[in-house]
């Protein structure tokens, strides 16, 4: 199955990249707007061997807004297989675009502004089936990564995460890999 996600999220990303606009030299790739983004995650086990599941492959949709070149936030859903548990996640987030607190800023003359390297947290609700229980549980992620933009519209997003959890599912925690694409509208 993740295997197939991934060979998938492949083929997409080739057709993403060989459709994408050429230069835009007067596009603002950090401008304000509302966005949308898929990712293909791969999720590794961080519980220090207490469970021993197996790594995995699972999906993540998110929707959020650029509110300033700085920050943007939004919520998002992720699903992974987790060796049959099928935990799921609804999240909220905050992307801080750290190199836009710089006056002059070093990507921008490298790739013009293209890329740009994001931090990541988010704090939200989790369930699955585990060993504790099915009820309901807290859930955090902290992490890094970063968009190129292909145009002004569509960028790839990769990044990576330590998720941990509460209640029910503490025992579970795991680092995440993802890569998607981000549409902004």
């Amino acid at each position: 199955m993740s295997r197939m996600l991934f060979a998938s999220f492949g083929l997409l990303s080739i057709l993403v990249l060989s459709t994408a606009a050429v230069a835009e030299d007067d596009a603002d790739y950090s401008r304000e707007g509302p966005t949308l983004g898929l990712d293909a995650l791969y999720a590794v086990d961080a519980s220090s061997g207490r469970l021993d599941f197996p790594n995995t492959g699972g999906l993540a949709v998110r929707i959020g807004f650029r509110m300033v070149p700085e920050l943007a936030v939004g919520i998002e859903g992720e699903w992974s297989d987790l060796g049959g548990r099928d935990p799921w996640s609804i999240s909220t987030l905050a992307k801080l675009y750290v190199f836009e607190f710089m006056e002059d800023n070093p990507l921008d003359s490298v790739l013009g502004g293209r890329l740009q390297p994001f931090v990541v947290s988010s704090v939200g609700v989790t369930a699955g089936h585990f060993e504790r229980g099915q009820n309901p549980a807290a859930t955090f992620r902290v992490g890094a990564g970063s968009d190129y933009w292909l145009n002004a519209d569509l960028a790839l997003t990769g990044q990576v995460a330590y998720v941990g959890n509460a209640g029910d599912a503490t025992d579970y925690s795991s680092v995440n890999l993802r890569l998607g694409v981000t549409w902004r509208y």
